[in-house]
């Protein structure tokens, strides 16, 4: 609405002061102009304060990249990849209650993330699942081991994921690493989620 009105608001201002516009002022031009401009004033006008409401339900202030996620190699062969939720030590045991509840949603889910099995363990939760999808006009599927850790740093606990089944069957290998950015991207996504689900906002209004 506010992008309306300042469009308008500019339109008629080119227009009177050009008495050659101002002639046209009922015309199509005008009335493209004042929808170009209606367009980029809105635009302006909402990128500021959609970008701080997204810092605000971030933990970590860290803004993402759709489609982007950094995936280091450990040592002993095992992927990890980083999240930008921090936690606080006592809302490490909600946290991992409400990854419970996101796997046991994903143990019936025919694409994309499957959960077949998870272990509440004191660092995390630990995750046997598949990732299936369609490419092209056939269905790709890889398994995998995968971690959600907490790692402590300073007076937080930042959250990880770590792959620890790397499949070393040239066929498994090629779809296991295929699949594997799509697959994090994803359950990195389900887990920001619980970040700004009703559980999880409530129970830190509360606190």
């Amino acid at each position: 609405m506010l992008g309306d009105v300042l469009g308008y608001a500019w339109a008629y201002s080119i227009g009177a002061s050009s008495p050659e516009i101002f002639t046209e002022l009922y015309s199509l031009t005008p009335l493209v102009l004042v929808f170009l401009i209606a367009i980029l004033v809105t635009g302006i006008g909402s990128a500021f304060p959609a970008k701080e409401a997204i810092l605000k339900i971030v933990p970590s202030k860290i803004m993402l990249v759709r489609g982007g996620i950094d995936i280091k190699t450990e040592k002993d062969g095992s992927k990890r990849a980083l999240t930008p939720i921090r936690l606080k030590k006592e809302h490490l045991e909600q946290f991992s209650s409400l990854i419970v509840d996101m796997a046991q949603s994903h143990s019936y889910s025919l694409y994309g993330i499957i959960i077949h099995s998870y272990e509440k363990k004191e660092d995390g939760v630990k995750l046997n699942l598949s990732y299936r999808a369609i490419s092209g006009l056939s269905e790709r599927i890889a398994d995998y081991d995968v971690e959600v850790k907490y790692v402590p740093d300073r007076d937080f606990y930042n959250v990880e994921l770590i792959v620890k089944n790397i499949e070393r069957s040239s066929y498994a290998y090629v779809e296991h690493k295929a699949l594997m950015k799509s697959m994090l991207y994803e359950l990195r996504d389900e887990l920001l989620k619980i970040t700004v689900s009703e559980q999880w906002t409530s129970s830190r209004k509360e606190s």
